[in-house]
């Protein structure tokens, strides 16, 4: 069973990417549409949502934007039983998600990535 299945499963609103888009997308894309749909982002490509998110925080700084993301969580590769769980314990727990990116390290938890302006 996938992620997005044990997500649905516990009753969470969660779709693959697959899902919405018809073809190859770019990461940008499937940011701005999390972003228009209020959902997180959940991803493995951590590196390039580093990028992205540190690019999104400056030229909203910059252009005096109020547009938030709902968030991003970056996985490392695991089980998708396992991968549930640390998303299950993360939306249970108090750490501010909106315009913020979490990555989970099997060994640390959750992990917030560091912004610099």
């Amino acid at each position: 069973m996938g992620l997005t299945v044990e997500l649905q499963l516990a009753g969470h609103d969660a779709v693959y990417a697959r899902e919405i888009f018809d073809g190859r997308r770019t990461d940008g894309t499937h940011l701005l549409t999390a972003t228009h749909d209020r959902r997180i982002l959940i991803a493995y490509n951590r590196k390039h949502y580093i990028l992205l998110n540190d690019a999104w925080k400056r030229w909203s700084d910059d252009w005096s934007t109020p547009q938030k993301h709902a968030g991003i969580l970056c996985l490392s590769q695991g089980l998708p039983r396992d991968l549930y769980v640390a998303i299950d314990i993360f939306s249970r727990s108090d750490l501010p998600i909106i315009n913020e990116l979490y990555t989970y390290y099997l060994a640390k938890s959750w992990v917030l990535e560091p912004y610099a302006p």
